[in-house]
């Protein structure tokens, strides 16, 4: 018999030593999981959620109060941070470019002020790419200096194009004269004291031909500065329904800019929103280039409007309910959770059955959830089904089930989040499923018809909510692939995110959690349900991946908001075997990173803040 050679002993060394640290990561698993459930741990959990909301609601309050100067004890300044992020994006080497498009830069100038005006120029003409053409509308009222000073640019380089307007002819009027200058494949709005960024005609053109560009974008302060970075997700079209987040990098294919007639003075201050909004009425290619593009001066008003804002609220709100009736759309416009932020109510067709799937072993906390759920829905049309985990509770299980009408599914053996609402799922009558955990209620009664409103759109796969942690503070609103332990809550914890001015909004993401999950019934059978191989956790998460994969969309409603007492039913820890099956699944999606996420934060924790190095 042979002996073995070098590379054969190698490789099982390799193979032993592989043994070694799986029976070693098993083994940490189960002292991880049996300090997460000891007596102590939970103690400590239960103190410790207090105290993190108690210091989160003592910032926001600090930071509206007379004692603002004490905020940064709370939420330390991010200069720094943004300061080292910015060293690393300009070491960033440029992308090789398969095509050299022409870009046409509009500016409408009035009353600018000089050095402002000159640096927002000198930006343009500083760009290295060359193919470009700056296109300026000048109102007939301004100064001669004005005039003059544009005389002389056009005159020392062909590239530069001048015009006059009519006299406060609104912005609308003034950019559409300048793109009639335009000689480019692409067209872009530059406000008269703003910055393009170093480089970015560049980056642009290395972007793959779309109807729509956009990127990120921070503001200058007062001294010209760069702050207040503004990180955006991929192209969603319901954050779209929400703000004009595209904000002020929105760069237009000219064939799309004369397809859609350019800019209508009767939306003048949402003239940007009402093009996008008529540009994505139907089916077009956006793409968001993961970049700082452009330098807003901060406090100025801009053509493209502030970043997830609108200029004008009144106009803002015409524009889309004009994209609503020519989309024929049964949707209602709303008010937004914070100024200038719309919401759509998508109406039910009609009274189909939603089916609401509850597991529990828990009397108290079924009873509440049942409770709420009773008090609090306004949809008439659902039945409400629990899988009783068969426990010591049985007897007191069965009497709260019967109270409130629900159809009860006997359940034994360990608990399977997968199997026992896939169980549930059979006997649905609904046409709508809704997955609800036991220590969740609803906060409005219009919770449920906006679930079945949305979910009966044809293009949405799943729809998630808006889950709060009892001190208000963010529990769910949206998942990220690839966050901490493979996917994470973004934004856990806190009421809004500095970076990141999108969880209180509705959007477009990767998935949403299980504890209040709706889904239509026959798409559901169609994918085989929840995964038999993620008993407790990424269950929810494989599933809207799925969803995705199928072509459908998966949603954050941000207007649908329930209380989550997290934790309260049982705690489980990923396990070795979960992280394995999550990753053999979905590894791609996980290291190429979330379309929905930006690339700049971190993926290690939850909190949004900057990915630095």
């Amino acid at each position: 018999m042979t002996s073995p050679g070098p590379v054969e002993k190698r490789l099982a060394e390799l193979e032993q030593r592989v043994k070694q640290l799986e029976y070693c990561q098993r083994t940490a698993d189960a002292h991880i999981a049996a300090l997460e459930n000891s007596i102590i741990f939970r103690i400590l959990r239960r103190a410790g959620r207090p105290l993190l909301d108690a210091k989160t609601r003592a910032g926001r309050w600090l930071k509206q109060s007379p004692f603002r100067k004490w905020y940064s004890w709370f939420v330390p300044s991010d200069q720094s941070s943004y300061l080292s992020w910015m060293k690393h994006e300009a070491a960033e080497a440029l992308p090789p470019l398969a095509a050299t498009p022409t870009f046409s830069i509009l500016m409408s100038v009035r009353e600018p002020r000089r050095e402002w005006l000159e640096e927002a120029i000198g930006s343009v003409r500083n760009q290295p790419y060359r193919h470009w053409n700056l296109c300026i509308c000048r109102d007939a009222a301004s100064e001669p200096w004005v005039t003059e000073y544009l005389a002389g640019l056009a005159g020392s380089d062909e590239r530069i194009r001048t015009v006059g307007g009519p006299w406060d002819a609104g912005i609308s009027t003034a950019l559409n004269r300048a793109a009639a200058l335009a000689g480019g494949d692409y067209l872009l709005v530059l406000g008269d004291c703003d910055r393009l960024a170093a480089n970015v005609l560049h980056w642009l053109a290395a972007v793959q031909p779309a109807e729509i560009l956009y990127g990120d974008e921070d503001r200058l302060d007062d001294q010209g500065c760069r702050v207040e970075p503004i990180f955006k997700p991929g192209w969603s079209p319901d954050l779209l329904l929400s703000c004009m987040y595209f904000g002020r990098t929105m760069t237009v294919a000219r064939s799309a800019w004369e397809q859609a007639g350019g800019l209508r003075p009767e939306y003048d201050q949402a003239h940007d929103y009402d093009l996008a909004l008529r540009i994505t009425d139907r089916p077009v290619t956006v793409r968001h280039l993961p970049r700082v593009l452009y330098h807003g001066r901060e406090g100025q008003g801009s053509a493209a409007g502030l970043p997830g804002s609108l200029a004008s609220a009144a106009a803002g709100r015409r524009a889309l309910e004009d994209a609503l009736r020519r989309r024929g759309v049964t949707g209602q416009v709303e008010d937004g959770p914070r100024p200038n932020a719309l919401r759509v109510r998508w109406k039910p067709c009609g009274l189909t059955l939603a089916s609401l799937i509850i597991c529990s072993r828990s009397p108290r906390l079924l009873n509440r959830c049942l409770h709420s759920v009773a008090a609090r829905t306004a949809y008439p049309n659902r039945e409400i089904i629990v899988i009783q985990h068969l426990g010591p509770h049985d007897a007191a299980m069965e009497r709260v089930i019967d109270s409130h009408g629900a159809t009860r599914i006997p359940y034994s053996g360990p608990f399977h989040f997968s199997r026992m609402n896939n169980l549930a799922a059979q006997a649905a009558r609904g046409s709508v499923l809704v997955f609800l955990n036991d220590d969740t209620e609803p906060l409005d009664e219009s919770w449920l018809g906006r679930l079945v409103g949305q979910v009966e759109r044809a293009e949405i796969g799943t729809v998630g909510v808006r889950l709060l942690y009892p001190s208000g503070t963010v529990q769910h609103a949206g998942i990220a692939v690839g966050v901490g332990d493979g996917c994470g809550h973004i934004g856990r914890g806190a009421f809004s995110a500095r970076y990141w001015p999108w969880l209180e909004l509705t959007r477009d993401v990767s998935a949403v959690t299980g504890a209040c999950l709706a889904i239509r019934t026959a798409l559901f059978n169609e994918l085989g349900g929840f995964a038999d191989e993620f008993p407790t956790n990424y269950n929810d998460t494989d599933l809207c991946l799925r969803v995705r994969k199928a072509g459908y969309r998966v949603m954050f409603d941000s207007s649908v908001v329930l209380r989550h007492y997290e934790g309260k039913t049982r705690h489980s820890t990923v396990t070795l075997r979960d992280r394995e099956n999550w990753y053999s699944r979905w590894s791609g999606l996980i290291d190429a990173g979330d379309p929905f996420y930006s690339p700049h934060l971190t993926r290690e924790r939850e909190d949004l803040s900057l990915r630095v190095g």
